[in-house]
């Protein structure tokens, strides 16, 4: 999954019905929106923890957001710029 990840990137949570989200950005965009479970036994723990704490990023205020409004049955679609990190293989995908 994330082995690494740019400097600069900052962390945070949101609570959802499907659980606890881990939200990951940097100035570039959304980085990894993860489910709870991603951060069990792949070493992404250490990755997340290693962040600084930030609820007050423009890119995770957006996500929330947007997310708030997803959940609620208010938004269809998102406009959050993304990150594509990765290979160039998984890239193409």
């Amino acid at each position: 999954m994330m082995k690494t990840l740019p400097a600069g990137c900052v962390f945070s949570e949101m609570k959802s019905p499907v659980g606890e989200l881990p939200i990951i950005a940097s100035d570039a965009g959304l980085h990894a929106l993860l489910w709870p479970k991603d951060r069990e036994g792949t070493g992404c723990e250490e990755i997340v923890r290693s962040l600084k704490v930030s609820d007050n990023h423009p890119v995770i205020k957006k996500t929330k957001t947007q997310l708030e409004e997803y959940f609620s049955g208010m938004r269809f679609m998102f406009d959050i710029p993304l990150v594509m990190d990765g290979t160039s293989f998984q890239k193409l995908a």
